[in-house]
């Protein structure tokens, strides 16, 4: 069975009710871009001050400045789980303070994507990657496991950030493999992703395959889906 579609992630990618966390990694692009008028957007949450008991971290603004990751979570609960690591990294937040994630509007803070539900918590922030479309209408949301990922694009429409493809479409299928994961690299221009798919096998002498995925939104549908597929050589692969 291949991995990517026995995965329980990718049974969770189109309700938006995503996964874990343990460290964020968030990457913004500066515009290039030529800018519409700012779009209003409508809240999820009708609360935009969380919960006297928790903490929260606001990081990784997307490149126009009108949203950013908010990161919720028990701060006593961190600094205990720090204690008991020698030279525990300033800073850290562990997965077992988290709360929530979540898109928020700045300055107002009011929640538009909820990107973690009941699942915050128990994975790696370090297996977290968000990427910010540089006029900042879309983001591509990445969270890995074991041994599959779930990648998912949300794009602003009439006001609200909906889902903008399909399962299993922002992928490709390697024969035999064992470990197929996914992850956003950067957009080459609004409507147009670049992808990094890392598939591994369960035999050991056969080696790692790495490729190069585009994915481009259809002007039909709305949806992005792959339309280019390049495989690195192994040299490639390690001057990245």
């Amino acid at each position: 069975m291949n991995p990517k579609t026995e995965s329980g992630l990718m049974r969770l990618a189109a309700t938006r009710s995503l996964i874990m966390l343990t460290s964020v990694y968030l990457v913004g692009t500066s515009s290039t871009f030529a800018q519409d008028k700012p779009q209003a957007v409508a809240a999820e949450s009708p609360s935009n001050t969380p919960e006297p008991s928790l903490a929260e971290k606001i990081r990784d603004r997307s490149p126009d400045g009108r949203f950013a990751v908010r990161i919720l979570y028990d701060a006593k609960t961190n600094q205990k789980i720090a204690a008991e690591y020698q030279d525990a990294p300033a800073g850290v937040i562990y997965s077992e303070a988290v709360h929530a994630m979540e898109v928020v509007t700045m300055p107002n803070k009011d929640v538009v994507v909820k990107l973690l539900g009941e699942y915050a918590g128990g994975f790696s922030l370090d297996n977290i990657a968000i990427v910010w479309s540089p006029n900042s209408k879309a983001f591509a949301f990445c969270a890995e496991e074991n041994r599959a990922s779930n990648l998912t694009i949300e794009e602003l429409r009439g006001g609200k950030f909906v889902v903008a493809n399909d399962p299993d479409e922002l992928s490709v299928d390697v024969k035999d493999a064992f470990i197929l994961k996914v992850r956003p690299v950067r957009w080459l221009k609004p409507d147009v992703l670049l992808l990094e798919e890392r598939a591994a096998f369960r035999d050991v002498d056969q080696p790692a395959q790495t490729f190069q995925l585009t994915a481009a939104k259809d002007a039909k549908t709305g949806k992005y889906k792959i339309v280019s597929k390049k495989r690195y050589k192994a040299n490639q692969v390690n001057e990245k």
